[in-house]
């Protein structure tokens, strides 16, 4: 029997999403695309909290055609699996360049959204992957494991594509980044674990919270043309630094000639791609910083230096900084080749 402590808690999650659904009205620090989706993963969350409290309303009541709550049920299951993918959708749209890995992520989650639905369609004919018996009541299968492990697929490749967006945001934010995750496994587990139970949209809910706040925050971290960690990133580590390591300052040798003689929006494009090739040499070592208009930095990792330094002949930190250097130059060259 529902209690009214699943539509109390039902109703808190509902309304913890629309008021984020209210920031959302407000918020212009993020890319359009990922707003819109930020705002259809908050409609899905609110729709699938309204058909399963329709659902669990009506469960039991031998007046209602078993077809009715077929139906219902068929759609909350077959909306869980949209709700990760529309997470890896926001992620997808805050890259400042598409991951081939990403898009086939999208793919197979696609896929693997089509294989749930087609099966929850057959099971409402076949009653294959659920029944409803003859007292109304929603009852699993042998086959429903099919659906909870096809579920888990779509939200290990959820989590890889927030693992790529976190790696591009150079790991930032990881403390937040595991709640999301966390939370999010613990709402499906809770759901899929006990049919009743109270807590599983409110920990969906809670994790749509969070996810918005680590969107915000790396949004807020990173530069949005060159998307390196900005100036205020860099002088928050400057400050915390307390351990031995390198800081490699990079300038943009003649950058303002680039400006007058092609043309703000071809400077804009050097920058990026310059700061594109930091971060491809310098991003297992350390975090990078674009710290002024032309001016960068990367500031190696504690284990990065130690390890570095170990490589290099007699330990020199100046040669290992020419060598950094060289590095840079290198693959300057190369991109210029191209």
């Amino acid at each position: 029997m529902i209690t009214t402590n699943y539509y109390i808690v039902a109703g808190i999650s509902a309304l913890t999403v629309f008021a984020m659904l209210l920031h959302f009205r407000e918020l212009d620090l993020i890319k359009k695309e990922s707003v819109k989706f930020f705002r259809w993963l908050g409609y899905f969350i609110i729709f699938s909290i309204v058909s399963d409290v329709i659902y669990m309303s009506l469960e039991g009541n031998v007046d209602i055609s078993s077809d009715v709550l077929y139906g219902i049920k068929t759609i909350n299951l077959a909306l869980t699996p949209v709700l990760p993918y529309m997470i890896v959708r926001i992620f997808y749209y805050s890259n400042s360049y598409r991951s081939k890995i990403l898009r086939w992520i999208i793919i197979i989650q696609v896929t693997l959204i089509l294989i749930i639905v087609a099966c929850l369609f057959v099971s409402v004919a076949e009653h294959c992957f659920f029944i409803i018996d003859e007292n109304n009541r929603y009852q699993r299968t042998g086959l429903t494991i099919v659906y909870a492990v096809v579920l888990a697929l779509v939200f290990v490749l959820m989590i890889v594509a927030i693992g790529i967006f976190s790696k591009r945001a150079q790991n930032m934010g990881g403390f937040t980044l595991t709640g999301v995750c966390l939370m999010l496994i613990a709402g499906f587990v809770l759901r899929m674990l006990f049919v009743d139970t109270d807590f599983g949209w409110l920990c969906i809910a809670i994790s749509y919270v969070f996810v918005d706040i680590y969107y915000v925050d790396m949004s807020l971290r990173l530069d949005p043309l060159t998307h390196m960690l900005n100036r205020h990133v860099y002088e928050t580590t400057i400050r915390k630094i307390n351990f031995s390591t390198l800081v490699v300052m990079i300038d943009a040798n003649r950058f303002k000639s680039v400006n007058d003689k092609y043309g703000h929006e071809c400077g804009d494009k050097t920058l990026h791609a310059l700061g594109k090739c930091i971060r491809k040499e310098y991003g297992d070592y350390g975090w990078c910083f674009r710290i002024g208009g032309d001016e960068f930095c990367v500031i190696l990792k504690p284990d990065a230096f130690k390890m570095l330094v170990d490589k290099t002949p007699k330990n020199d930190i100046y040669v290992m900084a020419d060598g950094l250097m060289k590095k840079l130059d290198d693959a300057i060259r190369e991109r210029d080749k191209r």
